[in-house]
């Protein structure tokens, strides 16, 4: 039966991870059965007064008779009584509260919405979950089934029977079946957002209307002109759900504080800027500082304060005036935002989203194996924070990332004069020791900053020469796969075979040409996809596949006037069968004689 509360409580508090329209679910209220209450109607008094008052702010006064009538059998029988309101992903959609009565191996779903007349009633389709009898009292994996009723009271968009019996019901089965750990992975697996369990420092609620509402004015207006070659939907999206949690952090921070100053803010490594621009739109003062500016810098104009700037970490008062520092995917600046938080004020807080593993000098080395690189990391990080003072909490944020744990670093109240100042002593010990004992990669003890113009590292500089050795190994080997089609003009081209690209990777470190691409992003996959006129990569069930560029396939694609006919047609010289197109239909030179200067 344990197993059965288990996947249950799943589904009650993580709904998400079953509907994807929804971001979550909120218990308003919840009571558990007074044993001292014997009396029937004393009990429903009871839980009529506890829905009206959990349902208030929707306008309910009183319940429904035929609502009354629903809960009524379950009064005398129930373990516990809550109300369940589902959050949802979208503005314009909203799902009914639902009234979930728990018995010792029974749950019962009632939605619900308050009518014009400011009485709640049941609504749509109510469900009744136990377990079935073929179970046996002592089965470990109990068979959970569902029972539905209809409540036609109001039309609404509501939990449809066959929505409970095929797409719940094999999840909570699924659930009830796994052990804890294998649950926890098939949740995540399942909600693709977060870690398993709800924001824990801010509210679900709050939060999730607050994020709905910026995506709303930011999300797609930012998308639509966002000029990075980078993906707009997942940096977009990221930095509003960022910006979103920040702001209800600070805001619950205002109200335990009784304040209506706004804190202000530093995003040390800002990056494209996004941040900055949202949280400075939201009303709140701050800039960002990066070694390096980016092109969408001048898209925000004065809207958002970005400095071009390099620091020395280790400095004091770098920071002396801002509330709070912020480190979003900061590199090799994350283990010093606590450093210069604590030595920047008394009062300087911080927020960090550590992603890419960095010590105070260089790389960090893991030196646990039975722990992830990413999860010691974090630890590490934290063991920074406590040593500069800090109370911190740890949180998992709802973004579209795998490295999605965050850390807040407050402040102790009423530090001694004499304490802090011994702090900051420790803190040059840490630090001047690296305190990390075998972790490092890097033996310095001076701080690098990133070199302010990027490295290209899109496999663009490799050789010439080595990149037509990998062209022709790769494509010598799909040419080795007979698979012919008629041409328009009656003959046949053969189109090759298809090679996962783990067979590339394989073929070309059989021949020693892989070492060249380890500095580079993507190593041979980038390389591949820079020869796109020859070779077509395509992911396709969890691999990546490569074949030959078929240009009578799906051409949308058009090359720019300024480069038609600027290079040789690599089917034309290389290709057994030749060109697939004419010379008139070919975006590319069939010939010297057939090529143009560039304009």
């Amino acid at each position: 039966m344990e197993n059965f509360h288990k996947a249950v409580k799943i589904y009650i508090d993580r709904p998400q991870v079953v509907n994807r329209r929804c971001a979550g679910s909120v218990l308003v209220s919840a009571v558990t059965s007074c044993d001292d209450v014997t009396s029937t109607s004393q009990r429903l008094d009871n839980l009529t007064t506890l829905i009206c008052d959990a349902m208030k702010d929707e306008g309910c006064l009183y319940l429904d008779p035929s609502l009354i009538s629903v809960i009524t059998p379950y009064t005398t029988n129930y373990v516990e009584l809550s109300v369940r309101k589902i959050l949802s992903k979208q503005s314009h959609v909203k799902f009914p509260h639902e009234i979930i009565i728990q018995g010792l191996d029974w749950y019962y779903f009632i939605p619900v919405e308050v009518n014009g007349e400011s009485s709640l009633c049941a609504v749509g389709v109510s469900y009744y979950l136990d377990v079935s009898a073929d179970s046996g009292s002592v089965s470990t994996n109990p068979c959970i089934q569902v029972t539905t009723f209809s409540h036609p009271q109001l039309c609404c968009k509501t939990t449809s029977s066959q929505w409970l019996h095929h797409v719940l019901l094999p999840k909570l089965n699924k659930w009830a079946s796994q052990p804890a750990a294998a649950v926890t992975k098939s949740v995540m697996s399942d909600s693709q957002e977060t870690d398993g369990r709800p924001d824990e420092l801010v509210s679900t609620e709050k939060y999730f209307e607050k994020y709905t509402r910026m995506k709303d004015v930011y999300g797609k207006a930012i998308c639509e002109i966002w000029p990075e070659c980078t993906d707009p939907l997942k940096f977009v999206y990221e930095d509003v759900a960022i910006a979103s949690y920040l702001i209800c952090l600070w805001e619950k921070e205002m109200e335990e504080n009784s304040t209506l100053k706004r804190p202000s803010f530093v995003d040390v490594g800002c990056g494209n800027g996004l941040l900055v621009y949202i949280l400075t739109a939201e009303g709140f003062s701050g800039y960002g500082i990066d070694i390096r500016k980016r092109a969408i810098w001048d898209m925000f104009g004065d809207k958002a304060d970005l400095r071009e700037m390099s620091l020395i970490p280790s400095d004091s008062k770098l920071f002396s005036t801002s509330d709070w520092l912020i480190g979003n995917h900061s590199d090799e600046l994350t283990p010093w935002i606590p450093v210069m938080a604590a030595r920047s004020s008394r009062n300087c807080r911080f927020f960090l989203l550590p992603c890419c593993p960095f010590d105070f000098y260089g790389k960090y080395q893991r030196s646990d194996a039975s722990k992830s690189i990413y999860l010691q990391y974090l630890d590490y990080v934290c063991h920074i924070t406590k040593q500069c003072g800090f109370i911190y909490q740890t949180d998992s944020l709802r973004i579209p990332s795998t490295r999605k744990q965050c850390i807040i670093g407050l402040r102790k109240k009423n530090i001694p004069e004499s304490e802090y100042q011994l702090l900051d002593t420790e803190i040059d010990n840490m630090t001047s020791s690296n305190n990390s004992g075998n972790t490092s990669l890097s033996s310095s003890t001076t701080f690098t900053p990133r070199a302010q113009v990027e490295p290209v590292r899109n496999c663009s500089t490799v050789s010439k020469a080595l990149q037509q050795q990998i062209v022709r190994l790769v494509s010598d080997r799909l040419l080795a796969t007979i698979s012919y089609k008629s041409t328009t003009t009656g003959g046949t081209w053969n189109c090759g075979g298809t090679l996962d690209l783990s067979e590339v990777a394989d073929m070309c470190k059989s021949q020693n040409l892989l070492q060249p691409l380890k500095a580079e992003c993507g190593g041979i996959k980038t390389l591949l996809k820079n020869h796109h006129y020859i070779f077509k990569v395509t992911p396709e069930k969890g691999r990546y596949l490569v074949r030959l560029n078929d240009y009578t396939i799906n051409r949308k694609e058009k090359t720019p006037t300024s480069r038609y006919k600027t290079k040789l047609c690599w089917f034309f010289t290389s290709h057994p069968d030749g060109c697939l197109l004419s010379a008139d239909s070919c975006q590319y030179a069939h010939g010297e004689g057939d090529i143009r200067s560039g304009s």
